[in-house]
């Protein structure tokens, strides 16, 4: 077994794997995968969840409050087809009864149930207690694969994912971003009889001149032989306790409206809300405005925070950065807080 396929010993759902660059080209590949898998064409996803740019996801991820009752027909960006809608269903994240009613009723046309398991792009919300057990169940009973789209959540806190932290397997999952130690690298992780469904060994087409390069594969071996040693989890995971506890008690200190989900090296910054949200629809009340403010008075203070448009979304960090440097973030962000603490 080539080395980098060390992989597969890593994440539980995985008995092969096919490398490809990037989340999205991931997620097109798997998806096209489970159709093929099972027959069917409709996708069951989470609104304020993200699976890339394509049209087979780019639909019902981030719809505003207005378009909210119609989320399953949102497209999010122009130049996608607006027959694309009809393989989509969108419903709201950590609400299982309104996934068991849809399973319940359109199961025969449901393909796959894809999600985030902490959903990072809407700020990191993380499952309630027993909501991906319940996918799981749910799933099973109704023959419908469930997909977790581990790009972000992936070595963030355990080599194995969200899948081993939880406990809880999926039929298939994509995992990618620091996989390929600073170069693009992503992965599909299945059990043999699906992921021999694609060419050369079955007929489902996944084919690029550029999937595995060697310069990648030896930046995720590179990463894999990093990850896999002793000290790195538990550094990582005491400098991330650290830079968590001086986070909530600073925004405890200036008593301001900031929730602070995360999971390992990610996490989100919401503002304006006075409790943890458990959903896109919760987090819709997130200050924009405040967010960019706070983002450019980073800035001027030499610290870089992505601004996302203001929305609330995931930030992180990796083994590079050292207590020092997570100190002076800390320090930066009470500042930057301070400066517009009287707006909220």
């Amino acid at each position: 077994m080539p080395p980098i396929c060390r992989i597969i010993s890593l994440i539980p759902c995985a008995e092969r794997i096919r490398f490809t660059n990037s989340g999205s080209e991931a997620t097109l590949h798997a998806i096209r995968l489970c159709r093929a898998v099972t027959g069917k064409d409709k996708i069951l996803r989470f609104t304020g969840h993200f699976h890339g740019y394509h049209e087979m996801t780019f639909i019902g991820g981030h719809p505003p409050r207005e378009e909210l009752d119609r989320a399953s027909r949102y497209r999010e960006s122009p130049g996608i087809p607006e027959p694309m809608a009809q393989f989509i269903i969108a419903v709201p994240f950590n609400d299982l009864d309104t996934v068991a009613r849809v399973l319940e009723q359109q199961a025969h046309e449901i393909a796959t149930v894809i999600l985030e398991p902490v959903n990072f792009n809407s700020g990191g919300i993380p499952p309630q207690p027993g909501y991906l057990e319940g996918l799981r169940e749910l799933t099973r009973k109704h023959n419908v694969l469930l997909f977790f789209d581990e790009i972000q959540t992936s070595f963030k806190k355990s080599p194995g994912g969200a899948q081993e932290d939880f406990g809880v397997i999926p039929d298939l999952c994509t995992i990618g971003k620091a996989l390929g130690g600073g170069l693009p690298l992503s992965a599909i992780c299945g059990p043999a009889e699906w992921m021999d469904q694609f060419k050369p060994t079955g007929e489902v087409q996944h084919s690029g001149t550029f999937n595995a390069p060697l310069p990648n594969i030896l930046g995720g071996l590179a990463f894999c032989n990093t990850i896999t040693t002793s000290s790195f989890y538990p550094n990582l995971l005491a400098r991330a306790d650290r830079f968590y506890q001086g986070l909530t008690k600073m925004i405890a200190r200036l008593d301001v409206p900031v929730q602070v989900p995360y999971y390992g090296a990610r996490f989100g910054l919401i503002m304006g809300l006075n409790h943890p949200p458990v959903s896109y629809e919760e987090v819709l009340g997130h200050r924009k405005d405040l967010m960019l403010d706070f983002v450019h008075a980073c800035y001027q203070r030499g610290v870089y925070v992505h601004d996302y448009g203001g929305a609330a979304c995931h930030h992180g960090f990796s083994i590079a950065h050292s207590n020092t440097d997570l100190d002076l973030a800390l320090h930066v962000f009470e500042d930057a807080l301070a400066s517009i603490k009287d707006r909220f």
